[in-house]
Protein backbone atom coordinates (compact mmCIF):
# COMPACT_ATOMS: atom_id res chain seq x y z
CA UNK A 1 0.00 0.00 0.00
CA UNK A 2 3.06 2.50 0.88
CA UNK A 3 4.54 1.87 -2.54
CA UNK A 4 1.14 2.52 -4.51
CA UNK A 5 0.86 5.78 -2.31
CA UNK A 6 4.38 6.74 -3.32
CA UNK A 7 4.05 5.82 -7.06
CA UNK A 8 0.69 7.97 -7.08
CA UNK A 9 2.15 10.66 -5.56
CA UNK A 10 5.01 10.69 -7.83
CA UNK A 11 2.33 10.71 -11.02
CA UNK A 12 0.72 13.93 -9.48
CA UNK A 13 4.18 15.66 -9.04
CA UNK A 14 4.69 14.65 -13.02
CA UNK A 15 1.55 16.07 -14.10
CA UNK A 16 2.60 19.06 -11.46
CA UNK A 17 6.14 19.67 -13.32
CA UNK A 18 4.60 19.30 -17.04
CA UNK A 19 1.98 22.07 -16.03
CA UNK A 20 4.94 24.46 -14.26
CA UNK A 21 7.95 23.38 -16.02
CA UNK A 22 8.76 26.64 -18.10
CA UNK A 23 10.17 26.51 -21.41
CA UNK A 24 14.06 26.33 -22.12
CA UNK A 25 14.76 29.34 -23.38
CA UNK A 26 13.38 31.01 -20.12
CA UNK A 27 16.23 28.98 -18.17
CA UNK A 28 18.80 29.30 -20.62
CA UNK A 29 18.01 33.31 -20.88
CA UNK A 30 17.48 33.16 -16.53
CA UNK A 31 20.88 32.05 -16.00
CA UNK A 32 22.88 33.81 -18.18
CA UNK A 33 22.04 37.02 -17.04
CA UNK A 34 23.08 35.72 -13.78
CA UNK A 35 26.77 34.65 -14.86
CA UNK A 36 29.13 36.48 -13.33
CA UNK A 37 26.91 38.51 -11.10
CA UNK A 38 28.81 39.26 -8.15
CA UNK A 39 26.58 41.66 -6.19
CA UNK A 40 26.66 39.18 -2.91
CA UNK A 41 30.26 39.18 -2.47
CA UNK A 42 29.49 35.53 -1.49
CA UNK A 43 31.84 32.29 -2.14
CA UNK A 44 30.98 29.71 -5.16
CA UNK A 45 32.57 26.23 -5.32
CA UNK A 46 32.17 23.59 -7.90
CA UNK A 47 31.82 19.80 -7.52
CA UNK A 48 33.09 16.98 -9.99
CA UNK A 49 30.81 14.06 -9.52
CA UNK A 50 32.74 12.13 -12.30
CA UNK A 51 35.78 10.75 -12.69
CA UNK A 52 37.47 10.22 -16.46
CA UNK A 53 38.00 6.85 -18.54
CA UNK A 54 40.94 5.92 -20.12
CA UNK A 55 41.71 8.80 -23.04
CA UNK A 56 38.75 10.46 -21.83
CA UNK A 57 39.50 13.81 -20.17
CA UNK A 58 35.35 15.65 -19.41
CA UNK A 59 35.79 15.93 -15.89
CA UNK A 60 39.64 17.09 -15.54
CA UNK A 61 38.47 19.50 -18.26
CA UNK A 62 35.70 21.00 -16.93
CA UNK A 63 38.03 21.38 -13.10
CA UNK A 64 40.18 23.47 -15.12
CA UNK A 65 37.52 25.77 -16.61
CA UNK A 66 35.92 26.33 -13.14
CA UNK A 67 39.73 26.63 -11.89
CA UNK A 68 40.15 29.21 -14.47
CA UNK A 69 37.34 30.94 -16.41
CA UNK A 70 37.45 34.55 -15.99
CA UNK A 71 33.68 34.74 -15.13
CA UNK A 72 32.69 31.63 -13.96
CA UNK A 73 35.93 30.29 -11.59
CA UNK A 74 34.54 29.46 -8.40
CA UNK A 75 36.78 29.60 -5.11
CA UNK A 76 36.59 26.33 -4.27
CA UNK A 77 36.24 22.73 -6.79
CA UNK A 78 36.00 19.48 -5.18
CA UNK A 79 36.52 16.43 -6.78
CA UNK A 80 36.13 13.79 -3.74
CA UNK A 81 32.57 13.66 -3.63
CA UNK A 82 30.65 11.08 -5.92
CA UNK A 83 27.53 10.83 -4.26
CA UNK A 84 24.77 13.84 -3.76
CA UNK A 85 24.65 12.80 -0.18
CA UNK A 86 28.22 13.91 -0.09
CA UNK A 87 27.54 17.04 -1.81
CA UNK A 88 25.13 17.85 1.08
CA UNK A 89 27.19 16.41 3.79
CA UNK A 90 30.20 18.55 2.38
CA UNK A 91 28.38 22.00 2.44
CA UNK A 92 26.85 21.26 5.85
CA UNK A 93 30.95 21.10 7.37
CA UNK A 94 32.41 23.78 5.25
CA UNK A 95 30.62 26.18 7.90
CA UNK A 96 31.25 29.79 7.15
CA UNK A 97 29.76 33.43 7.85
CA UNK A 98 27.09 33.39 5.35
CA UNK A 99 25.57 30.60 2.69
CA UNK A 100 27.20 29.82 -0.80
CA UNK A 101 26.81 32.28 -3.39
CA UNK A 102 26.90 29.82 -6.26
CA UNK A 103 27.23 25.97 -6.33
CA UNK A 104 28.00 24.41 -9.01
CA UNK A 105 27.43 20.00 -9.64
CA UNK A 106 29.02 18.45 -12.95
CA UNK A 107 27.98 15.47 -13.66
CA UNK A 108 27.19 12.99 -16.55
CA UNK A 109 23.49 12.30 -16.97
CA UNK A 110 20.50 12.83 -19.68
CA UNK A 111 16.79 13.34 -19.05
CA UNK A 112 15.77 9.91 -19.54
CA UNK A 113 17.97 8.42 -16.81
CA UNK A 114 18.71 11.30 -14.63
CA UNK A 115 22.67 11.51 -13.26
CA UNK A 116 24.97 9.32 -13.48
CA UNK A 117 25.55 9.11 -9.54
CA UNK A 118 23.92 7.26 -6.63
CA UNK A 119 21.97 9.23 -4.18
CA UNK A 120 24.12 7.88 -1.39
CA UNK A 121 26.43 5.20 -1.84
CA UNK A 122 24.06 2.61 -1.08
CA UNK A 123 21.09 4.04 -2.32
CA UNK A 124 19.87 4.24 -5.55
CA UNK A 125 20.89 5.89 -8.77
CA UNK A 126 19.37 9.68 -8.95
CA UNK A 127 17.12 9.11 -11.74
CA UNK A 128 13.99 11.29 -12.14
CA UNK A 129 11.87 8.70 -10.60
CA UNK A 130 14.11 8.45 -7.52
CA UNK A 131 14.97 11.83 -7.04
CA UNK A 132 11.15 12.43 -6.77
CA UNK A 133 10.96 9.63 -4.53
CA UNK A 134 13.74 11.33 -2.45
CA UNK A 135 11.61 14.44 -2.35
CA UNK A 136 8.76 12.43 -0.37
CA UNK A 137 11.12 9.79 2.00
CA UNK A 138 13.78 12.28 3.17
CA UNK A 139 16.19 9.76 3.04
CA UNK A 140 18.94 12.03 2.15
CA UNK A 141 20.74 14.49 4.92
CA UNK A 142 18.88 18.09 5.11
CA UNK A 143 21.05 20.86 3.59
CA UNK A 144 22.01 23.38 6.67
CA UNK A 145 20.91 27.01 6.99
CA UNK A 146 24.09 28.35 6.74
CA UNK A 147 25.12 26.42 3.49
CA UNK A 148 22.42 27.99 1.24
CA UNK A 149 19.18 30.40 1.23
CA UNK A 150 16.88 31.39 -1.18
CA UNK A 151 19.37 33.42 -3.05
CA UNK A 152 21.90 30.67 -3.12
CA UNK A 153 21.90 29.49 -6.92
CA UNK A 154 22.63 25.92 -8.09
CA UNK A 155 23.83 24.95 -11.51
CA UNK A 156 23.78 21.68 -12.60
CA UNK A 157 25.93 21.14 -15.78
CA UNK A 158 25.11 17.23 -16.70
CA UNK A 159 23.75 16.75 -20.43
CA UNK A 160 20.30 17.57 -20.93
CA UNK A 161 18.62 16.92 -17.62
CA UNK A 162 17.07 20.32 -17.90
CA UNK A 163 14.66 18.76 -19.97
CA UNK A 164 12.81 16.69 -17.43
CA UNK A 165 10.16 18.21 -15.60
CA UNK A 166 11.05 15.72 -12.57
CA UNK A 167 14.51 16.59 -12.29
CA UNK A 168 13.23 20.11 -12.18
CA UNK A 169 10.42 19.74 -9.80
CA UNK A 170 13.14 17.39 -7.45
CA UNK A 171 16.41 19.43 -7.14
CA UNK A 172 15.73 22.26 -5.81
CA UNK A 173 13.33 20.12 -2.47
CA UNK A 174 16.51 18.09 -2.32
CA UNK A 175 18.65 21.27 -1.77
CA UNK A 176 15.93 23.05 0.61
CA UNK A 177 17.04 23.24 4.62
CA UNK A 178 14.63 22.33 7.19
CA UNK A 179 13.24 26.03 7.06
CA UNK A 180 11.74 26.15 3.75
CA UNK A 181 14.53 28.21 1.92
CA UNK A 182 14.97 26.89 -0.94
CA UNK A 183 17.71 27.58 -3.58
CA UNK A 184 17.75 28.64 -7.50
CA UNK A 185 18.35 25.28 -9.14
CA UNK A 186 19.27 25.45 -12.78
CA UNK A 187 19.88 22.40 -15.01
CA UNK A 188 21.31 22.27 -18.06
CA UNK A 189 18.44 21.49 -20.96
CA UNK A 190 21.64 21.36 -23.35
CA UNK A 191 24.76 19.02 -24.00
CA UNK A 192 27.58 20.70 -21.92
CA UNK A 193 30.96 20.55 -23.49
CA UNK A 194 34.13 21.85 -22.18
CA UNK A 195 37.24 21.72 -24.39
CA UNK A 196 40.24 24.11 -25.20
CA UNK A 197 39.96 26.70 -27.77
CA UNK A 198 42.42 27.00 -30.48
CA UNK A 199 44.53 29.40 -27.66
CA UNK A 200 44.32 26.00 -25.31
CA UNK A 201 42.01 28.32 -23.28
CA UNK A 202 39.41 25.82 -21.34
CA UNK A 203 36.11 26.83 -22.34
CA UNK A 204 32.30 25.83 -21.31
CA UNK A 205 29.82 25.46 -24.64
CA UNK A 206 26.17 24.67 -24.69
CA UNK A 207 24.93 22.25 -27.56
CA UNK A 208 21.76 21.34 -28.77
CA UNK A 209 21.42 17.81 -29.56
CA UNK A 210 19.54 14.46 -31.23
CA UNK A 211 20.00 11.05 -30.55
CA UNK A 212 20.04 8.05 -31.94
CA UNK A 213 19.58 4.79 -30.65
CA UNK A 214 21.43 1.64 -32.01
CA UNK A 215 22.71 -1.92 -30.31
CA UNK A 216 26.64 -1.73 -28.93
CA UNK A 217 28.84 -3.56 -31.51
CA UNK A 218 25.74 -3.29 -34.89
CA UNK A 219 25.71 0.10 -35.78
CA UNK A 220 23.97 0.70 -38.68
CA UNK A 221 25.57 2.37 -42.13
CA UNK A 222 25.14 6.24 -42.20
CA UNK A 223 22.46 6.09 -45.20
CA UNK A 224 20.45 4.35 -43.19
CA UNK A 225 21.05 6.48 -39.84
CA UNK A 226 20.43 9.48 -41.92
CA UNK A 227 16.95 8.16 -42.99
CA UNK A 228 15.69 7.17 -39.81
CA UNK A 229 17.37 10.77 -38.04
CA UNK A 230 15.29 12.46 -40.83
CA UNK A 231 12.10 10.54 -39.82
CA UNK A 232 12.47 10.69 -36.42
CA UNK A 233 13.27 14.98 -36.48
CA UNK A 234 11.54 15.83 -39.18
CA UNK A 235 11.10 19.88 -37.90
CA UNK A 236 14.66 19.98 -38.56
CA UNK A 237 14.89 19.96 -41.59
CA UNK A 238 18.13 18.90 -41.92
CA UNK A 239 20.55 16.81 -44.30
CA UNK A 240 21.60 14.34 -42.05
CA UNK A 241 23.94 12.67 -44.82
CA UNK A 242 25.78 15.72 -45.34
CA UNK A 243 25.72 17.24 -42.21
CA UNK A 244 27.71 21.29 -42.01
CA UNK A 245 30.73 21.65 -40.15
CA UNK A 246 28.92 23.23 -37.21
CA UNK A 247 27.32 19.70 -36.46
CA UNK A 248 29.64 17.66 -34.66
CA UNK A 249 29.06 13.72 -33.16
CA UNK A 250 29.67 11.97 -30.21
CA UNK A 251 28.55 8.78 -29.41
CA UNK A 252 28.26 6.69 -25.93
CA UNK A 253 26.56 4.03 -24.06
CA UNK A 254 23.73 3.45 -21.57
CA UNK A 255 23.37 0.43 -19.96
CA UNK A 256 21.00 -1.82 -18.03
CA UNK A 257 21.67 -4.03 -15.66
CA UNK A 258 20.25 -6.10 -13.26
CA UNK A 259 20.83 -9.38 -10.89
CA UNK A 260 18.62 -12.30 -9.49
CA UNK A 261 19.77 -13.85 -7.27
CA UNK A 262 18.32 -17.63 -6.73
CA UNK A 263 18.65 -20.45 -3.57
CA UNK A 264 20.24 -22.88 -5.19
CA UNK A 265 22.04 -23.49 -8.66
CA UNK A 266 19.11 -25.65 -9.58
CA UNK A 267 16.47 -23.44 -9.34
CA UNK A 268 18.16 -20.79 -12.21
CA UNK A 269 15.74 -21.12 -15.25
CA UNK A 270 17.06 -22.64 -18.49
CA UNK A 271 18.81 -19.59 -20.87
CA UNK A 272 20.19 -22.00 -23.42
CA UNK A 273 18.54 -20.29 -26.20
CA UNK A 274 18.44 -16.39 -27.27
CA UNK A 275 14.21 -16.89 -27.08
CA UNK A 276 14.70 -17.91 -23.29
CA UNK A 277 17.07 -15.05 -22.50
CA UNK A 278 14.77 -12.78 -24.12
CA UNK A 279 11.24 -14.13 -21.94
CA UNK A 280 13.29 -14.22 -18.80
CA UNK A 281 14.26 -10.02 -19.71
CA UNK A 282 10.35 -9.64 -20.79
CA UNK A 283 8.82 -11.31 -17.18
CA UNK A 284 11.10 -9.24 -14.97
CA UNK A 285 9.35 -6.31 -13.88
CA UNK A 286 12.22 -4.33 -12.80
CA UNK A 287 14.39 -5.11 -16.16
CA UNK A 288 11.44 -3.62 -17.54
CA UNK A 289 11.29 -0.79 -15.06
CA UNK A 290 15.14 0.12 -16.16
CA UNK A 291 14.54 -0.04 -19.82
CA UNK A 292 11.17 2.12 -19.24
CA UNK A 293 13.99 4.71 -16.93
CA UNK A 294 15.87 4.48 -20.06
CA UNK A 295 13.72 6.01 -22.95
CA UNK A 296 15.30 3.14 -24.81
CA UNK A 297 13.55 0.62 -26.86
CA UNK A 298 14.28 -3.32 -25.79
CA UNK A 299 15.17 -3.85 -29.58
CA UNK A 300 18.04 -1.21 -29.62
CA UNK A 301 20.18 -2.59 -26.61
CA UNK A 302 22.66 -5.51 -27.30
CA UNK A 303 21.55 -8.55 -24.28
CA UNK A 304 23.59 -10.92 -22.41
CA UNK A 305 21.70 -13.09 -20.29
CA UNK A 306 23.81 -15.31 -18.20
CA UNK A 307 23.61 -17.69 -15.16
CA UNK A 308 26.39 -17.20 -12.76
CA UNK A 309 27.92 -17.93 -9.36
CA UNK A 310 30.24 -15.99 -6.82
CA UNK A 311 31.43 -16.49 -3.30
CA UNK A 312 30.54 -15.11 -0.41
CA UNK A 313 32.78 -14.25 3.00
CA UNK A 314 32.49 -17.82 4.17
CA UNK A 315 33.34 -19.46 0.76
CA UNK A 316 29.94 -20.57 -0.10
CA UNK A 317 28.33 -20.06 -3.45
CA UNK A 318 25.64 -17.64 -4.78
CA UNK A 319 23.96 -18.06 -7.11
CA UNK A 320 22.21 -15.32 -9.62
CA UNK A 321 21.28 -14.86 -13.51
CA UNK A 322 23.20 -11.40 -14.68
CA UNK A 323 21.31 -9.19 -17.16
CA UNK A 324 23.07 -6.38 -19.33
CA UNK A 325 21.74 -4.63 -22.18
CA UNK A 326 24.31 -1.81 -23.57
CA UNK A 327 22.54 0.74 -26.46
CA UNK A 328 24.70 2.84 -27.81
CA UNK A 329 23.76 6.55 -28.20
CA UNK A 330 24.94 8.49 -31.19
CA UNK A 331 24.56 12.36 -30.52
CA UNK A 332 24.37 15.01 -33.26
CA UNK A 333 25.78 18.29 -31.61
CA UNK A 334 25.00 22.12 -32.65
CA UNK A 335 27.12 24.37 -30.66
CA UNK A 336 23.92 26.89 -29.28
CA UNK A 337 25.49 30.69 -30.55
Amino acid sequence: MKTKRITLAICLIIILGLMVTPPLWRFELSRVNTLGNDESERRSITFILGEDKVNKTYFADAAEYFQSDSIEATDEVISSCKTLDCVIETLNALKQSEPWGLINIVAHGNPQTGLNVYLSMDGHKATPKRMVQETLLRNLPRIASHSVDSTTSINVWSCGIGKSPMINFALPLIFSDKLGNRPDVYCSPYFVIFEPDSNGIMRKLNASYWPYYFKRGYRPSQSEIATQMASQFPEERKDWDNLSEEVRTLDYHIPVSFTKYYSDKAHRPDLSTKEAKMAFIDNEPKVLELIAESGIPREKFEWKVEKRYELDESGNPRYFVKVLGMSTVLCFLEIAS
